[in-house]
């Protein structure tokens, strides 16, 4: 049996796939209606406890009056960093890398990986201010779902009476 990566027609198809803008869309929708929500939730509430017996609430308030909740956390690259970030701020940071490198690694030609940095870093003056306002907009997003467990797009709509004057 000859391994796919071995076949020549995978790649074209796979450059193919990626040049289709309903599958990359698709794909995209598919991916963030199946698992944004839900990891960056998880992502935005772990406190590196393996089992969970009680709920966000009652370890919260745990928290606050003791610091017991953080002695039984295994030390690893999340906890060394919430020292220095908070949970929204992590996340936005490895939101943006992460996009960053599977940009750049994620790709059938994966070789050509200093082509396609040298095209990145290129093309980062042009996209500066875009890329500044989208990092606020998924920082302000991380901040809403660990404070109040909705998106800030709810957040928002929930505040257009208030700031429009209707009631309906």
């Amino acid at each position: 049996m000859v391994p796919i990566a071995t076949l020549p027609s995978t790649s074209q198809t796979l450059i193919s796939l990626s040049k289709n803008n309903f599958v990359v869309g698709g794909t995209w929708m598919l991916s963030s209606m199946l698992f944004t929500t839900y990891y960056t939730t998880s992502f935005l509430k772990h406190d590196g406890v393996e089992k969970q017996t009680t709920n966000d609430f009652v370890r919260r308030q745990k928290a606050v009056s003791t610091d017991d909740s953080k002695s039984s956390t295994k030390p690893n690259i999340i906890n060394v960093l919430s020292k220095y970030y908070t949970r929204p701020q992590l996340l936005t940071l490895f939101r943006f890398s992460g996009s960053f490198l599977l940009g750049i690694f994620a790709n059938p030609n994966f070789f050509d990986y200093p082509v396609r940095f040298m095209k990145s870093w290129n093309a980062m003056k042009d996209f500066i201010y875009p890329a500044i306002f989208l990092f606020f907009a998924n920082y302000c997003n991380a901040i809403a779902l660990d404070r109040l467990g909705i998106s800030l797009t709810y957040t928002s709509k929930c505040g257009i009476p208030i700031l429009t004057g209707e009631d309906g």
